[in-house]
């Protein structure tokens, strides 16, 4: 019998290293050490986003960042969002080959709070050899509202069952 492969929820942590703290320190901001530098959960079933995460991590990670975007926010931002639509997505559909989502919610850090729109997409890896870690990746491009073209951008791997699982 075959498994099915769905997507109803999907979680991300990045932890800090020695390394990535102090990229992140370079911009003179105190960096908790024992808290991740991003968390990620997606619930697709019910369509929400939350992201938590150090705000200069999340601007440092984007190549094309403003350096006004640093002074934007401080210390750790939360986000939260709605996903259009809600609903449990089948990897094994092959019309589901790119998804795109629309999201609409909130930026907040300790003292102000943003409306922020984006996109999540859901892409299947195609390669030409069949060595390949991952099947799937998932994108995120949040903006706020409040800044024009201020950009929280990921991608991240999506790590499924496998016919095969020795290929896991």
């Amino acid at each position: 019998m075959q498994t099915q492969n769905t997507l109803s929820n999907f979680e991300y942590v990045v932890i800090p290293s020695v390394s990535m703290v102090s990229f992140v320190k370079t911009a003179r901001h105190p960096v908790a050490g024992h808290l991740p530098l991003m968390m990620v959960k997606i619930n697709f079933k019910d369509g929400k986003l939350i992201l938590e995460g150090d705000w200069h991590f999340l601007v440092a990670s984007n190549r094309q960042a403003n350096p006004y975007w640093f002074s934007l926010h401080s210390g750790r931002v939360g986000i939260e969002a709605d996903i259009y639509p809600a609903g449990v997505v089948d990897l094994d559909d092959h019309n589901n080959d790119g998804l795109v989502f629309p999201v609409e919610g909130i930026i907040k850090d300790g003292s102000s709070s943003n409306s922020c729109s984006g996109l999540i997409m859901l892409d299947r890896i195609k390669t030409m050899t069949e060595v390949s870690t991952h099947e799937w990746n998932i994108s995120f491009y949040l903006y706020d509202y409040e800044v024009d073209n201020c950009e929280i951008k990921f991608k991240l791997p999506v790590y499924t069952t496998s016919d095969n699982w020795n290929n896991n």
